[in-house]
């Protein structure tokens, strides 16, 4: 159940980040569980309770005092004993469901394990207003671009897409042009598939016309044939499997964040690549802009300013300044 043979096979088609937490919590097993309970409880007896308890041992001894380490351990616990169930390795019926039920279910496993772990007080940390970590984006993208490479399969099948299959495009999708672009979700919600310019791969917001990238533009290409399928009367590129526009409120994509990566928020993205652009050096105005979050000083930017500026700012500055000082 923890060997390395497993450890190869999960991390060939799984995030290999999650390791080191896997890894800790066998030596949770080794070190707070006796022999003779050890085997019964992986193979049949396994509960998010044993999770909560591996928790507080992983909070204790590494020294943890931030939400987002808790909830990335409790994150790669979840994906890996969902990879034992799908290889037939342990056997618990009640388990497997809490894995797999929805993060808004009290009896799910996300439910319970974030819960726990926002009602330590040893915690720090409101994510909602940090941007994502790179490895946050990583785990990301990876689930992302996996989904939109086996959507291609829809159209070279000619096969018209379930439900299920639709949603789970068009959130990543929506979320991989906010990972791009740094789009506030309003802005999101308002892009039409006639903002697409095909023939010169641009995308036309805010009176931008952004340029698209040659995957980007696969991607969008294959998502517009199968809406087209679909029947929408709705413009929108994003809406519902029915036609029906977008919820104003992000559920649609909170859920999927928070399967994933344990987050539920859009800001966290937003500001990833807002601070990305601020890197690449494009101007505080052409951001504000392009993304809608705005210039003033209480808006996203302005906190995304001081997140690059922060740890080099005087560098920045007399860089800038040098040849004003000479006089």
């Amino acid at each position: 159940m923890f060997t390395e043979e497993l450890f190869e096979k999960y991390c060939y088609s799984n995030t290999p980040e999650y390791l080191p937490h896997i890894k800790f919590f066998q030596t949770y097993l080794d070190t707070k569980i006796n022999n003779s309970q050890k085997e019964q409880i992986l193979i049949s007896g396994i509960s998010t309770n044993n999770i909560l308890s591996s928790i507080d041992f992983f909070i204790k001894e590494k020294n943890i005092t931030s939400i987002s380490r808790a909830e990335s351990y409790a994150t790669a616990l979840r994906s890996y004993f969902l990879f034992l169930f799908e290889n037939n390795i342990i056997q618990n019926t009640e388990f497997k469901l809490e894995l797999l039920s929805r993060g808004s279910d009290h009896n799910s496993y996300i439910f319970k394990t974030t819960k726990y772990i926002k009602s330590l007080k040893i915690l720090s940390e409101n994510r909602s207003f940090n941007p994502y970590s790179a490895e946050e984006i990583d785990m990301l993208l990876k689930k992302i671009n996996h989904v939109l490479k086996e959507s291609k399969n829809f159209i070279i099948e000619n096969k018209i897409i379930n439900k299920e299959n639709y949603n789970e495009l068009c959130i990543c999708l929506g979320i991989k042009l906010v990972y791009m672009y740094g789009f506030k979700y309003s802005i999101l919600r308002s892009i039409t598939v006639d903002d697409i310019d095909f023939k010169y791969n641009h995308l036309k917001v805010n009176g931008f016309n952004l340029l698209i990238s040659p995957s980007l533009v696969d991607d969008l290409k294959s998502y517009v044939d199968i809406k087209k399928t679909l029947n929408h009367k709705n413009l929108n590129l994003f809406c519902y499997y029915d036609g029906k526009s977008l919820s104003d409120k992000t559920y649609f994509f909170s859920e999927f964040l928070n399967k994933h990566i344990a987050r539920h928020d859009f800001n966290g993205l937003i500001q990833y690549s807002i601070i990305k652009m601020l890197e690449y050096g494009v101007d505080s105005y052409i951001i504000a802009n392009v993304t809608g979050s705005g210039n003033g000083i209480n808006s996203v930017i302005s906190k995304c300013q001081k997140e690059h500026f922060e740890k080099n700012k005087s560098s920045y500055f007399n860089g800038r300044m040098i040849q004003h000082l000479e006089y």
